[in-house]
């Protein structure tokens, strides 16, 4: 199960041009749901990096799809953490759902492709996969497993826990035709699962730990003040202003997948379901 989801999930990094001070790094989680060379994300894991690059002063930022090398052939040698980098362009995002679509500039999953690694005679290989959706919501107490780069960490980090709750939150939307401004309140489904993740896993599957079926995309943790020993909440001095000291509360907060379906929907992407 992990095994396959290796081959499916990718790291996704950014680089920036001009060169800005923190320039490049982590961006977060995507995975791959189309052998035409598209993945998924969290609509964040685009947007906020763009918004700090750009607040830096970069003119540019260019994302780039990580995708896990096929090592097999050579056990002697250690390739953890190794990977194809591939450039990758927004397609569409979905900002009220937090869903994107990134496109891969070249499709590992075409047989011209090459991966340039080559050890002695032989090429590695990448062991690129896409995965199986699934849009029904998964039932309280169902098991899960989210997988993703948290915190740098170069391998791929599983966890699991299980569905806590399904819940419900309000967004705003754009109806097709109206002036932009003009949104309608809807509400839409979360889930939140009582498993602890943290920055890097933005945009990360989580899926069902006996099928594999990827039920949600990560979009991060719900936050919980930081409080003594009286129940007073702690609070921090920062820029002149008091704001309030947040830790992870241990839920993560899961957008279903049928909001990323809707969107591959909309751009006629094929996926397996």
């Amino acid at each position: 199960m992990i095994a396959n989801m290796k081959s499916a999930v990718i790291q996704i990094s950014y680089r920036v041009d001009p060169p800005v001070p923190n320039g490049a790094g982590i961006a977060g989680t995507g995975f791959l749901v189309s052998k035409d060379g598209y993945a998924l994300t969290a609509a964040h894991v685009i947007t906020q990096t763009k918004n700090l690059a750009q607040a830096s002063g970069a003119k540019s930022v260019q994302f780039v799809a990580g995708v896990s090398l096929d090592t097999s052939s050579v056990p002697k040698m250690n390739f953890q953490g190794s990977f194809r980098e591939i450039p990758c362009t927004v397609v569409d995002i979905d900002e009220a759902h937090d869903i994107a679509i990134l496109k891969l500039s070249q499709n590992p999953f075409s047989p011209l492709f090459k991966s340039g690694f080559v050890v002695g005679d032989k090429e590695l290989p990448l062991r690129a996969q896409t995965v199986r959706l699934e849009a029904e919501l998964p039932p309280e107490g169902k098991e899960l497993l989210v997988s993703g780069y948290p915190l740098t960490v170069p391998t791929l980090v599983t966890q699991q826990g299980t569905v806590a709750s399904l819940s419900f939150t309000s967004i705003e939307i754009e109806r097709p035709g109206a002036p932009p401004w003009f949104k309608i309140p809807e509400v839409a489904d979360l889930i939140f699962a009582d498993i602890v993740v943290n920055p890097g896993n933005s945009g990360g599957p989580f899926y069902l730990s006996d099928t594999g079926n990827v039920v949600g995309i990560c979009h991060g943790n719900l936050p919980s003040p930081v409080r003594l020993q009286n129940g007073g909440i702690v609070q921090m001095q920062i820029g002149g202003s008091s704001q309030t000291l947040m830790q992870n509360s241990g839920l993560a907060i899961v957008l279903p997948i049928k909001y990323g379906i809707a969107l591959l929907d909309k751009n006629k992407i094929s996926y397996e379901h």
